[in-house]
């Protein structure tokens, strides 16, 4: 079970070592592809935490599994 940081979102995406997971900027490039300018890259627990402004100028985080790269959720801010 995955537990939710109440503030952010998901906290705890992985429990895999920090040498298994892929490079932030593998998630920067993942949520480019999904149509966000990426604006900031951060670790929150275990995920990536990647804040992105859509094509409406609408900010989201969009938080990602480190070692696959699966989006565990977006949020709105």
């Amino acid at each position: 079970m995955r537990a939710r940081c109440e503030r952010t979102g998901y906290k705890n995406c992985t429990k895999a070592p920090k040498a298994s997971w892929q490079p932030a900027s593998a998630a920067e490039a993942a949520a480019t592809a999904a149509g966000y300018e990426v604006r900031k890259t951060k670790v929150e627990g275990s995920c990536y935490e990647v804040y992105g402004v859509n094509k409406q100028g609408k900010l989201f985080e969009l938080f990602y599994e480190p070692v696959d790269l699966k989006l565990m959720t977006t949020k709105a801010k």
